[in-house]
């Protein structure tokens, strides 16, 4: 087995509300790490900092202009930088992102500019936020960008297959509505969001087998749910990627798809949507009936109890982490005041899983009584008086 991603550093300037942080991983490394402090002293904006350089806006969506620093006039600085050291084995990697006023964001590896590809590749990055407990309940937008998140961990070029695919639908789009487009060129275009859709189908369906195995799995209270998609290009399935669906062929969804997109050109002009894309798809979670009768159909995670959602909602990202842990990609993961939110007891089973993994885990909250030393190295943070903020490792 691979050894895990791990960060050992974390360097901050004027991003959020550090003017400067410097936090270096502490020496016993066998355990999860807890930044602990009141509401406003900066833990979950040093969780964002590291989640930056996952595909996207990071934990919080925010826009790069959105994080530099208001000192206590509301001045914002004229640029932020994070930086990151990432080990692996003996091997590590420099990370930075930085980003002047008005200027678009800089990504570098080792001090090179690269791209958020490689990034991605360089350092594999999974989180949970209480914003996402209730993920169930919520807009399928929500949960189709909280899975492809996770398939981007298995496979980096998802990422990429998602902004090709939105750029085409957008494209085809604006002609519709302009009018006038010879068929040729819609069909070029609609020729590329078809191959994408399914690429990012089959990217969805491989990923999503590897998770169904990883839960059954897990030990209780993380087992009792089953996960499939629903509405994705190649039809509602629990195959996996290397099956089309009903055993159709890829021609057979190509050209359906096709004869689709076409067909809807007039009702799209004037809607201003896309019949097909990346975007129709979405994923569902079902408790196993209490019973396991046979004549009882498992319950959806929609109509579960509050405490029943976050079980399921922290199964998914247990069994994610368990899989990426056997594909050699063990993620780092970052739990955004999630301990709050948990029972004691489902609290510790949840961090004795992730023990069993050897992964690194950043996770933050207010009650240094819920991150016991033995199990946690703690660093608290604090907001000094002049609006600073410091950081220190605590017993």
């Amino acid at each position: 087995m691979t050894a895990p991603f791990r960060v050992r550093e974390i360097s901050l300037l004027e991003f959020r509300c550090f003017k400067t942080l410097a936090l270096a991983e502490p020496p016993a490394r066998n355990r999860a790490i807890a930044l602990v402090g009141p509401n406003g002293s900066g833990k979950t904006s040093v969780l964002e900092a590291v989640s930056l350089f996952a595909p996207g806006r990071g934990l919080r969506s925010a826009a790069a202009d959105r994080l530099a620093r208001r000192d206590n006039n509301g001045d914002t600085a004229p640029a932020w930088r994070v930086s990151l050291a990432v080990a692996r084995n003996t091997n590590t990697r420099r990370l930075s992102l930085e980003a002047a006023r008005g200027a678009r964001k800089t990504q570098k590896l080792d001090e090179q500019k690269t791209s958020s590809l490689v990034l991605a590749e360089t350092l594999p990055l999974l989180w949970l936020t209480p914003a996402q407990i209730n993920l169930f309940s919520g807009p399928a937008r929500a949960r189709r960008a909280f899975l492809d998140r996770v398939v981007a961990v298995f496979f980096p070029e998802h990422a990429l297959v998602l902004t090709r695919a939105e750029r085409l639908r957008q494209e085809r789009r604006m002609l519709l509505q302009r009018g006038g487009a010879e068929d040729a060129w819609l069909d070029s275009i609609e020729a590329g969001l078809v191959a994408e859709t399914v690429a990012a189908a089959k990217l969805r369906r491989h990923a999503a087998a590897r998770i169904r195995e990883s839960l059954l799995a897990l030990s209780p209270p993380f087992s009792r749910i089953q996960l499939s998609l629903a509405g994705d290009a190649l039809g509602d399935s629990d195959s996996d990627g290397d099956s089309d669906g009903d055993n159709n062929s890829p021609d057979t969804f190509t050209d359906a798809l096709s004869a689709k997109l076409r067909a809807a050109r007039n009702h799209d002009a004037k809607s201003g949507r896309s019949a097909v894309g990346t975007h129709k798809m979405d994923f569902a979670v079902r408790f196993a009936a209490a019973a396991d009768a046979a004549d009882s159909a498992p319950a959806s995670a929609v109509l579960a109890s509050t405490g029943e959602e976050k079980h399921a909602m922290i199964s998914l990202l247990l069994a994610a982490a368990r899989a990426l842990h056997t594909a050699g990609r063990s993620p780092v993961l970052l739990l955004d005041e999630l301990v709050a939110h948990l029972d004691n007891s489902v609290s510790d089973a949840l961090f004795a899983e992730l023990a069993g993994l050897e992964l690194q885990v950043w996770a933050s909250g207010q009650e240094l009584a819920r991150f016991p030393s033995a199990r946690f190295a703690r660093c608290e943070l604090r907001r000094n008086n002049d609006g600073t903020r410091a950081a220190e490792w605590t017993p």
